[in-house]
């Protein structure tokens, strides 16, 4: 069971980048905020104006720190990789080369015309946003410039966005979870989580989800 079917599972309506998707609304409302047309807070405020109670997935996971201050009461899941950060580097290089093949220029999977459609603009804008504040990346480069870096470098951001996670939120709020772990069947677990209402966070990028 995925993490996202799991808190649903558990209650939580979850917005994921597949609801950029499914509504044009809030592509084109994370599209505004590249353009510096909206505020942070205005498209959270979106978010649980229509009906979310769980965000999880990138870019939302951008803004964990954002959020937590919109929702004080908010907690936090760190997912941790198995295989620790080297795991980590070699999953997420494998899927950024799998997305950089189906972006290319006359792809089969996204021919190049379609840069022209209002809602891919809309969703590249919202891609844009992802990487700069869980990699320290500049705006639009994390798919192409990703591994401009030498061996181990993306390893190291999985270890600083983790202890950037761990400064910015308090202990008593902080879940860190493997997915070995089985939390499905972890009563304790289940019992936390019981606990949180409202908002999560989560991300690949290294995985972060908050409660509120």
């Amino acid at each position: 069971m995925s993490m996202q079917e799991a808190l649903r599972t558990l209650g939580y309506n979850t917005y994921h980048m597949e609801a950029l998707l499914r509504d044009g609304s809030h592509a084109k409302k994370w599209r505004e905020l590249y353009e510096g047309k909206v505020s942070v807070k205005e498209v959270f405020e979106k978010i649980a104006k229509d009906g979310y109670n769980a965000t999880m997935d990138n870019p939302m996971c951008e803004y964990f720190a954002e959020q937590m201050k919109m929702f004080p009461d908010a907690q936090v899941i760190l997912t941790l990789h198995p295989k620790e950060a080297a795991g980590w580097e070699k999953s997420f290089s494998t899927l950024m080369e799998t997305v950089r093949v189906q972006s290319s220029p006359f792809s089969l999977f996204y021919p190049n015309f379609l840069s022209f459609i209002p809602r891919v603009q809309d969703l590249n804008a919202a891609r844009c946003l992802m990487g700069q504040k869980t990699m320290w990346l500049e705006p639009c480069k994390l798919i192409y410039e990703y591994d401009q870096h030498r061996e181990g470098w993306l390893a190291t951001q999985y270890e600083k966005h983790n202890a950037m996670v761990r400064t910015l939120v308090p202990e008593e709020k902080l879940l860190e979870f493997t997915v070995t772990e089985g939390w499905v069947n972890d009563s304790a677990f289940i019992a936390r989580l019981g606990l949180m209402l409202k908002v999560v966070i989560y991300s690949w990028i290294p995985v972060t989800v908050l409660l509120l």
